[in-house]
């Protein structure tokens, strides 16, 4: 298994965050779970947390102020009287984020129904994860509604470029994008470059998931670096197809908007190396990949940042996001690209999204999961309408458990005419039913 293929295993975070999964998930019983905190398992979840932090944080300099401050907070008995895990949780998150603000470090109580399911992040509207077409003679228009994992994914990505090799322009629509994974983002660069190009550091904290660490392999998007101590650093590059793709010629925009995680680093990159124009707004500002883990005696769960990605020349996009070239509201994103190439501005209709989608950005189950996390829910649509919220685990899909769903099934029930979803928010169990028009 190569970096590619580990990142393409999992992902998550503030839309969310980052890049897959890459920490272990450790279990629990509800019962556990459910038991009023002591002093004794108070003060054992503050050390627990600092000795994680302190050997897995992405920053080792950073890792040990918060290993620090929570061993001396806790030996002095400041959280003994928090019996309330939630409570104690947020407090735990606050007084972690004064000591070093992280929008992506977030700890919360497991819940007592979902013990030992794996968290599943990132991902787009279920369904196919780009769309394209032509607008006009010479200028094709790509919306990526997700950057999934999977073996196919970069062939598949290929197969809906091959069909606009010929465009003088190619405008891609990533205001919606919440993140992902590499294979189907290295498939683009091969056509947008025509000379292999250094286009990300990605650095990781050495030691922080050994296991993933160890099925690293260099590839030729993938190579590993010198890098300070106790920092693993891989730099990303663009290969180019053989022959050389068209496209490598071809005047690139990249729209802007509620872009997380993975399609973030793909605009910086665009940006960095001076291959495209952006146009919109700031992105999501989710910079730091990690994933989830479990302490005090898995009681508690939290998102643990391991990893930071910038392009060169460039610094983190982590809680800034990346910066448009021509800022507008990106509703109006679209419409000044076409502007910028003399085009008549009424093509961007063409592009709208279409009507017949839940809205519900989200990967498909895994094997065995007994949940999956919603990361976004998208505005105008039947899910945001319905109440369904960003963070709501899915525990049954049309009256079916997750865990005895496929990937193929729950893709066709994302787009079905009528859908019932039974959620947890927060420990509370909750059935939403929407459908589709039309």
């Amino acid at each position: 298994m190569n970096l590619a293929q580990a990142l393409g295993a999992a992902a998550a975070a503030l839309f969310v965050g980052l890049y897959p999964q890459t920490c272990g998930w450790s279990t629990a019983s509800a019962q556990e779970t459910s038991q009023a905190l002591t002093r004794e398992t108070i003060r054992a979840a503050a050390r627990e947390l600092a000795d994680l932090m302190e050997t897995s944080y992405v920053f080792p300099d950073e890792a040990r102020r918060y290993a620090a401050h929570l061993r001396a907070r806790a030996a002095a008995g400041a959280y003994d009287t928090q019996s309330n895990a939630t409570l104690f949780a947020s407090t735990l998150q606050t007084e972690l984020r004064a000591v070093h603000p992280d929008a992506h470090l977030r700890i919360s109580p497991i819940g007592t129904t979902e013990a030992g399911a794996r968290r599943v992040v990132g991902g787009g509207p279920s369904g196919q994860f780009a769309d394209a077409l032509w607008l006009t003679d010479g200028l094709a228009y790509l919306r990526i509604n997700s950057l999934p994992g999977g073996e196919d994914v970069g062939a598949r990505m290929s197969a809906i470029l091959d069909a606009y090799e010929s465009a003088d322009t190619l405008i891609i629509d990533v205001r919606a994008c919440p993140g992902g994974t590499l294979p189907a983002m290295d498939a683009l660069f091969a056509r947008l470059y025509a000379a292999p190009t250094f286009v990300m550091t990605m650095d990781t904290r050495t030691g922080a998931n050994p296991q993933m660490e160890a099925s690293f392999d260099d590839t030729p998007t993938l190579r590993r670096a010198a890098a300070p101590a106790g920092i693993t650093r891989y730099q990303h590059w663009a290969q180019p197809t053989t022959p050389v793709s068209s496209l490598s010629d071809a005047n690139v925009f990249v729209l802007t908007g509620r872009t997380g995680s993975a399609c973030e680093h793909l605009a910086q990159a665009l940006r960095e190396t001076g291959r495209a124009t952006l146009i919109g707004s700031n992105t999501g500002g989710a910079g730091h990949y990690g994933g989830a883990r479990t302490f005090g005696a898995g009681r508690f769960e939290m998102f643990l940042p391991i990893g930071n990605s910038y392009a060169p020349g460039a610094e983190s996009w982590e809680g800034v996001g990346v910066a448009p070239h021509i800022r507008i509201d990106p509703s109006q994103a679209l419409a000044a690209a076409l502007r910028e190439i003399g085009a008549d501005e009424s093509l961007a209709s063409a592009a709208a999204p279409p009507a017949r989608m839940y809205g519900i950005a989200t990967a498909p189950p895994q094997p065995g999961a007994a949940f999956i996390t919603i990361g976004q829910v998208i505005p105008g649509h039947a899910a945001a309408a319905s109440g369904l919220r960003a963070g709501d685990r899915i525990v049954a899909v049309n009256g079916r458990a997750v865990a005895q769903v496929s990937e193929q099934e729950f893709s066709a029930a994302m787009r079905g005419a009528r859908l019932t979803l039974n959620v947890d928010r927060n420990g509370q169990r909750l059935s939403f039913t929407m459908a589709l028009e039309g």
